[in-house]
């Protein structure tokens, strides 16, 4: 099934999409791929612009200072940054313009290494993409948005990526508008209120993909078919940027769907050690896996992530 790509991204995260949209386009069936950000992402990566790949100001969507302004009026703080709820609220406004059943939001930082189907053939339903991940506060949120529902899904939704289905997406927004018990008259007023004040000033409080996948299993159980989802999510680890992520999918792909280079999860960019070249040396991707090769290094002192596997597994839930 065909559908819409979007693709919310800021200032620093654009020059990553550049390297990526290559892989977006090759392994992912889709009517267009839109770019969601401001002005100055625009301007960045001017020459990706054409008719499959399209660019929406985020402004039309939703206002960036009227999210901050609201989020530093409730938390009576300058210290916390909004701007990393504003862009998932990006990601639930766009089922208010979008003209299609579903649409898949993709991070920025994620790249692909194969080609991935996010639909099952059989039955034509969207796959959620589970993985480990466990926060508290976003199930604090959730349960305060929606009182009957809870974590009930064993695995996390949180996996990079969410195929979003528009009349679920606007079913959910209504519902958190309607409810009365929480401040707040939008979607988003209302869900920083659920999140707590002090809950935002010191911790991520609130998640749309564990938030869409927990009322969507509670809502509508049977919509959506639950699927393994592997990736290599702090592979900054181990490369220096996406483009030397890519260039190593191949072999990436012998274990992981995905790939994600995120800074803010390491102190350290990449393997510094001088024996860090067997990470690199063909002989060794030839002969292993890169779970087997992150474990030779990490027992022998030379990375700095033990090489464990971050997936959930559908078989035997």
């Amino acid at each position: 099934m065909k559908m819409d790509i979007i693709i919310p991204v800021s200032f620093n995260d654009c020059f990553k999409l550049r390297d990526n949209i290559t892989y977006i386009k090759k392994y992912i069936v889709a009517n267009n791929i839109i770019v969601i950000g401001c002005e100055k992402v625009y301007d960045a990566i001017s020459e990706l612009w054409n008719d499959s790949v399209l660019f929406i100001n985020e402004e039309e969507l939703i206002s960036l200072s009227e999210v901050t302004s609201y989020f530093y009026h409730i938390t009576e703080s300058s210290f916390s940054k909004p701007t990393w709820y504003y862009q998932q609220f990006l990601k639930l406004c766009y089922a208010h313009i979008t003209q299609n059943e579903y649409y898949l939001v993709w991070d920025a930082d994620t790249a692909l290494v194969k080609p991935c189907s996010f639909f099952d053939s059989t039955t034509g339903l969207p796959y959620f993409d589970m993985k480990t991940e466990y926060h508290a506060p976003y199930f604090s949120t959730i349960n305060t948005l929606f009182p009957d529902v809870n974590k009930i899904a064993r695995g996390s939704f949180i996996s990079e990526h969410m195929v979003f289905k528009k009349q679920y997406v606007l079913e959910m927004i209504n519902e958190i508008e309607n409810n009365i018990s929480i401040v707040g008259t939008s979607f988003w007023e209302k869900i920083l209120n659920a999140a707590k004040a002090d809950n935002l000033k010191t911790t991520a409080s609130f998640s749309e993909f564990e938030t869409y996948g927990s009322w969507v299993l509670t809502r509508h159980p049977d919509s959506y078919i639950l699927r393994e989802w592997s990736s290599l999510r702090h592979a900054v680890n181990y490369y220096d940027s996406m483009k030397s992520a890519l260039k190593d999918r191949f072999f990436l792909s012998k274990e992981y769907d995905a790939v994600s280079i995120e800074y803010g999860h390491s102190d350290i960019k990449y393997i510094m050690s001088p024996m860090s070249i067997l990470f690199w040396n063909p002989l060794f991707k030839l002969i292993w896996k890169p779970s087997h090769l992150m474990h030779f290094l990490h027992d022998r002192g030379l990375a700095y992530w033990p090489g464990e596997k971050e997936a959930y597994h559908t078989k035997g839930k």
